[in-house]
């Protein structure tokens, strides 16, 4: 049997990570955008049959994001111990904070992916996950949600946002 790994989960470059977190992929509408022009009456609406509002979509992208955040940071964010705590509610007055708290989040990711020492990082003292990894991870999870999230929109007849969705 051999010994686990010690070895950091490889990160991207930072050129391929940039290039993602900066909206210029054409594989789907940007974050700024699909979050844009929503209004909160409608973000905190859940449409028939579906579980969560784009409201709750996004305040689960941000519990997950400023949790990642906290730990780049030195900060333990705790253990999450079941799954539907990370579906917070949302009303209608936290829904622009939200979408800012998001937007700030994602330009950290932009400038941390700058840099490419830091992404070769561990994410914290002992973790195997390097930074820019855990940002890929994160991307990839955001980018799943944003989907839901324009298709929820859609359901609730707030699509396209200003400036067009994917839609031509």
């Amino acid at each position: 049997m051999s010994e686990p790994s010690t070895s950091l989960t490889p990160s991207p470059s930072s050129a391929a990570l940039s290039f993602l977190l900066s909206d210029q992929a054409a594989g789907f509408v940007p974050f700024e955008r699909a979050l844009a022009g929503i209004d909160a009456a409608v973000a905190v609406k859940r449409p028939e049959g579906s579980p969560y509002s784009p409201a709750e979509v996004l305040a689960h992208m941000v519990f997950w994001q400023q949790r990642v955040l906290k730990a780049f940071d030195g900060i333990d964010p705790g253990k999450v111990e079941h799954a539907a705590l990370s579906w917070p509610s949302v009303t209608e007055d936290e829904w622009p904070g939200l979408v800012e708290t998001f937007m700030a989040g994602l330009g950290r990711y932009r400038a941390m992916a700058l840099d490419e020492a830091l992404l070769q990082r561990p994410v914290r003292e002992g973790s195997k996950a390097s930074v820019g990894a855990q940002i890929a991870d994160m991307y990839m999870h955001d980018v799943h949600h944003l989907g839901q999230l324009i298709l929820l929109r859609r359901m609730l007849g707030a699509w396209p946002p200003p400036g067009g969705g994917a839609t031509w």
